[in-house]
């Protein structure tokens, strides 16, 4: 019997068509007034999401669906797209803000945006490998096109020329993984695949079929190998990253701010699902991993050292997280079963870090144009800020100290979450004692932005606009949430 129970992406994919009609509608034949309508398509956007967000709530006590063996829906999915929900809400907010400054006069900026989330949130409930490739092609091509929304920068053109010549390499690293599994297995969902593995494994499947006694073990690590490269490509681990300080550097900074931390999620819990489905081969995948995660966090702690720009350092700082999420996978096949606890910690850690830097993007985009300076890119820009305004610089630095791992803080919190994890396998000082050593590095360049911040000179006077309305109310909720998780975790 049919079971329909994609009642919330069909509201999704209505609200943009809903959307798309009215900013065809009033963008076209009122041109002239497109500037003041912002406000409203900023309203409907966020309505739209709200509502949705609301059902996501809703049905958080549904048990396990399948829908034709594509979907797989049940609360751990449904925790995730609320998390992506809530950062999209926040997303609009610095929308509006970063709109009114750059006076962006066309509305494609807010579909496009809802159109990646769309794919993003695909991409969580996704089991089937088509479906997870049409996902991942619809998130790349809105970001892309992103990139490439201000049509007169010719550095953000370039940023997208880049974005898509290298993420096209990546989809085809994930599409030739994908049809590689195809033509062994005959197969295109994800679980099956490993029923079939169990199965192989059981001695329970003719292998005659299989043509020999170990093509199948040896075709499904091949064809994972390429899909990780691909993954580890799109959530930017070394050494795969030289692309994403170019793209962080050039790319419009509210574009910069949102693929930085909404894809995170989704395509990290792809590497996830793929790494625990197929645990079968975990002895393999856990070294694997600990060799991308040492090589993002060294290239990341290292590169970040000789950064002048702060986007580019937000980036290398990204690639040393991403290495931390990645040992945090390394854990969970070293324990070779799902450990639910580590998890939770492991979903903990990537919120709080995207949490912090949703609010460093957020005070970057109110900073973004004042006088004679048309956008922060250099880390002297930001010199003496709490002359111009104190707690606004105070708020900065409390986000690069959390960020840092700086008790009390959140960030302290999820570093503490990954190292005791790593002791508690007993055999792992030495790792341990190299994180140490790395974290300690990644410290020295967030302490550097300190410095700059409050102790160096700079030969002229800035004055920071206002920070906006919408965007206050999302820095200081985040503030508040970073500067006292610490106590009710």
């Amino acid at each position: 019997m049919l079971q329909i129970i994609l009642t919330n992406e069909f509201y999704f994919i209505f609200s943009i068509f809903l959307l798309f009609s009215f900013c065809i509608h009033y963008g076209i034949f009122n041109k002239k007034f497109l500037y003041q309508l912002q406000n409203q398509i900023f309203i409907n956007s966020t309505l739209f999401v709200c509502y949705y967000l609301l059902l996501l709530c809703i049905g958080i006590r549904s048990i396990k669906y399948s829908f034709f063996n594509i979907v797989l829906i049940d609360t751990y999915s449904l925790s995730l797209q609320i998390i992506i929900t809530v950062f999209t809400i926040a997303i609009l907010f610095l929308s509006l803000t970063f709109v009114r400054i750059e006076r962006v006069n066309y509305f494609e900026i807010y579909l496009l945006l809802l159109i990646a989330v769309l794919g993003l949130l695909f991409l969580i409930e996704l089991i089937d490998l088509l479906g997870i490739y049409i996902s991942v092609e619809l998130v790349s091509l809105s970001f892309h096109i992103l990139t490439a929304f201000s049509k007169h920068n010719v550095y953000a053109t370039e940023a997208a020329l880049k974005y898509f010549i290298l993420g096209s390499i990546s989809s085809n690293f994930i599409l030739f993984g994908f049809s590689y599994i195809y033509v062994i297995t005959g197969m295109t969902n994800i679980i099956e695949i490993n029923k079939l593995i169990i199965y192989y494994i059981a001695d329970s499947v003719d292998k005659i079929y299989l043509f020999h006694s170990n093509i199948l073990v040896s075709s499904i690590i091949f064809s994972l190998f390429f899909i990780f490269l691909g993954f580890l490509f799109k959530i930017y681990s070394a050494p795969f990253h030289l692309w994403i300080p170019d793209i962080y550097n050039n790319a419009p900074l509210l574009i910069t701010a949102f693929f930085s931390t909404l894809p995170l999620i989704p395509f990290i819990n792809i590497i996830l699902r793929f790494s625990l489905y197929f645990n079968i081969l975990s002895s393999f995948l856990s070294y694997f991993f600990l060799l991308f995660a040492f090589c993002s966090i060294i290239f990341g702690a290292l590169g970040a050292l000789f950064q002048s720009k702060i986007k580019r350092l937000l980036a290398y700082s990204a690639v040393t997280h991403v290495g931390y999420f990645l040992l945090f996978i390394y854990l969970l096949l070293k324990i070779n079963e799902l450990n639910i606890y580590l998890l939770q910690l492991f979903f903990t850690y990537i919120f709080l870090y995207l949490v912090t830097n949703i609010g460093i993007f957020g005070i970057l985009i109110n900073m973004y144009s004042y006088i004679k300076i048309n956008h922060i890119n250099e880390l002297f820009h930001i010199s003496k800020l709490y002359k111009s305004n104190w707690l606004l610089c105070f708020i900065f630095a409390i986000f690069f100290f959390s960020i840092s791992g700086i008790p009390p803080l959140s960030g302290f919190v999820g570093k503490l979450f990954l190292f005791s994890s790593i002791l508690s396998l007993g055999d792992k000082i030495f790792l341990f004692l190299v994180l140490m050593l790395y974290a300690t590095i990644s410290s020295f360049y967030y302490v550097r932005i300190i410095k700059i911040l409050y102790f160096n000179e700079y030969n002229e006077w800035h004055f920071f606009p206002m920070i906006q309305y919408s965007s206050s109310i999302l820095i200081t909720l985040i503030f508040l949430f970073v500067s006292h998780f610490f106590f009710f975790f």
